[in-house]
């Protein structure tokens, strides 16, 4: 057993035949004489040659694909109405339903389907009946957040409002054409003209759009204590914009949904302290059902149950929508979770964060420049074994 993942440095011990052991890490690029080093503790590294896994490895590829389309490897049906779910042939033929799923309800998709007394009905996850009548295709935002090119690349904004936007003619007065909700458009101005009482931002093509229908991003100073180059995220909850920074540059920038009203997110700074590649989202509460979002991607969790997690429920990113978590699109989430940290290699369902890996820090503030309270616990760096 070595304390580094190389062949010339001092053996830190042995590990008896027939004794099993962890592995926290498999280093495919550094060989050793008839395989490659695994990591199985804090600076422990053992030779793969020299014993049989009781499983097999992990599969080297994410859990959840997302494509250079970002589209997703997951496919969901959604519920059109309150709709009861059964948990045999038995329960549904006897009219004993388990619980009721309210309506948009999303079930992962898997073609499994049966037939029960003439009604066709969809085998859930975990084997449940539900009317295939009551389930229609769910479709998730396409939309996504924008990466930061350069010093240049920093003047835009996001149009908000469904489904369109009227652009103005600022220098006549007059609603030329107009743009969907959801677009990104790069302004020519960073201060707003005064028009007819209202406020406009020149756009790039120097046609204006009111400030009341833009999501604009502000940039803020990294938490005291940052290291340069380290990654970091804000959340602003009155602009609903999301920046990602790597040290004082931000790299990547959206729109995201904070809690509703008597569910709002907890202003703070936070650490992600826990991933996961899926993982269901729900409230149930005896045989009642108030949310169920099944097999939901790339959960991030930062303060108790709360975490940054996609949405395929709602397309509605840029206004409050969530029940204390930070929401975000399912491109967007897929990026934020293999940018930030604990990184979580493919493969692996789950990681907590570690001395050697702490989660990245995210603040979250109502408005640029809230001075907000630490909300986590810095681990304690344990003794050298």
């Amino acid at each position: 057993m070595f304390g580094q993942p190389v062949l010339d440095t001092p053996v830190l011990g042995v590990i008896e035949q027939g004794g099993d052991f962890p592995i926290h890490e498999i280093l495919e690029d550094r060989s050793c004489p008839g395989g490659y080093f695994l990591r199985i503790a804090r600076s422990h590294f053992v030779c793969s040659a020299h014993f049989s896994p009781s499983a097999r490895f992990p599969a080297r590829a994410p859990v959840v694909v997302v494509d250079e389309t970002m589209d997703s490897s997951l496919a969901w049906r959604r519920t059109k109405v309150a709709t009861p779910v059964w948990a045999s042939r038995a329960d549904r033929l006897a009219g004993k339903p388990a619980f009721l799923l309210p309506r948009n309800a999303h079930l992962l998709y898997r073609k499994r389907y049966v037939t029960v007394d003439g009604e066709l009905m969809y085998l859930t996850l975990k084997d449940y009946l539900v009317a295939s009548a009551d389930l229609e295709e769910a479709s998730p935002s396409t939309f996504s957040g924008k990466r930061t090119e350069g010093a240049g690349d920093l003047a835009w904004a996001v149009v908000y409002r469904y489904p369109t936007v009227p652009v103005v003619d600022l220098d006549r007065g007059r609603p030329r054409r107009r743009l969907q909700d959801k677009t990104w458009v790069r302004l020519a101005t960073t201060e707003p003209v005064e028009r007819d009482g209202r406020k406009y931002y020149r756009i790039e093509d120097g046609w204006g759009v009111s400030e009341e229908h833009l999501r604009l991003f502000t940039l803020g100073e990294p938490p005291e204590g940052t290291a340069p180059g380290e990654p970091w995220i804000e959340v602003n909850m009155t602009s609903q914009t999301l920046v990602a920074y790597e040290g004082s540059r931000p790299v990547f920038r959206t729109l995201i949904s904070s809690g509703r009203v008597g569910t709002d997110t907890v202003p703070g700074l936070y650490r992600i302290y826990f991933k996961r590649a899926v993982q269901d989202v729900s409230r149930k509460r005896a045989k009642k059902v108030d949310y169920f979002f099944e097999s939901v991607p790339f959960v991030q969790f930062f303060h108790g149950v709360f975490a940054f997690h996609s949405a395929m429920w709602h397309h509605a990113f840029g206004f409050p929508h969530s029940m204390g978590c930070v929401e975000t699109s399912l491109r967007d989430a897929a990026f934020l979770f293999g940018w930030t940290h604990p990184r979580v290699p493919d493969g692996y369902l789950a990681l907590t964060d570690s001395v050697e890996d702490p989660g990245t820090l995210v603040r979250i503030v109502k408005f640029p420049g809230h001075r907000v309270p630490t909300r986590f616990h810095p681990r304690a760096v344990p003794p050298e074994e």
